[in-house]
């Protein structure tokens, strides 16, 4: 709890980290674009289920800090 950041209200751009085919992700999508159609969305592909799923989470959250582009 010491180290957790609130959300901004306002934020300049989201990144998502999720498997391109996932239904949540088109629901996401679809919300931010009907709610905040002028903030960037940038996704992170990444496998969320079956034994690699979690390193391979990691790695995304890892590119996701790397780039930068989203808070």
């Amino acid at each position: 709890p010491e180290r957790k950041r609130a959300l901004p209200r306002y934020p300049r751009a989201i990144g998502i980290v999720s498997s391109l085919q996932a239904a949540a992700l088109h629901d996401v999508l679809t919300a931010l674009s009907r709610r905040a159609p002028n903030v960037p969305v940038f996704i992170y592909p990444t496998a969320v289920q079956g034994e690699s799923a979690p390193a391979m989470i990691c790695s995304a959250l890892d590119a996701a800090n790397q780039h930068a582009q989203c808070e």
